[in-house]
């Protein structure tokens, strides 16, 4: 709904500026939103997604960094340099395609449980399934600072989430209806 649509990016604006950045003031987090992403759900929430998207905006002296929305091909760029996939989740999400493909590419991923999200991380192996805001801003601080326990997890990703057909890929989507 559009209400947790509007936590969730709020959710984590605040825990980047008030738990997040604090601990790795040399982090910086890229958003890369706009209403063109979520096309139909966006009409409904277009007005307090911009309040949101201008919030951020704001937050450069917090090491964030809005950008308009990119193709496929920019944002794979972007993954490629990124050290972790930050996303709540959403009650509504089937699939969750951004977080597969970062898995697919080896970024580690903190996500709540909500929606498909946690069929995409494998808790403890490929990134965190935090069950609160505390442990999601924990599990962050650990990915941004120990290059070890990201190494461990980006080479787990590559492992797990690399190399299905489609036929394993579809069977899996068919076992969720």
């Amino acid at each position: 709904d559009v209400q947790t649509r509007e936590y969730v990016q709020d959710m984590l604006l605040d825990l980047w500026a008030g738990r997040i950045r604090p601990a790795v003031p040399q982090a910086e987090l890229h958003i890369f939103a706009g209403p063109t992403v979520y096309r139909g759900v966006a009409a409904e929430s277009a007005e307090r997604m911009q309040t949101v998207l201008a919030r951020a905006e704001d937050m450069q002296a917090h090491g964030v960094r809005r950008h308009t929305p990119v193709g496929r091909q920019a944002l794979a760029l972007m993954l490629a340099g990124a050290r972790v996939m930050l996303y709540r989740g959403d009650p509504g999400e089937t699939f969750c395609l951004s977080l597969a493909e970062a898995q697919a590419m080896g970024v580690p991923a903190v996500v709540q449980p909500l929606g498909s999200v946690v069929e995409r991380v494998i808790d403890g192996v490929t990134g965190h399934i935090a069950a609160d805001d505390d442990s999601f801003a924990g599990a962050a601080i650990a990915l941004l600072r120990d290059d070890d326990l990201w190494r461990q997890f980006h080479a787990e990703a590559l492992a797990r989430q690399r190399g299905q057909s489609w036929d394993e890929v579809a069977a899996q989507f068919e076992a969720l209806i």
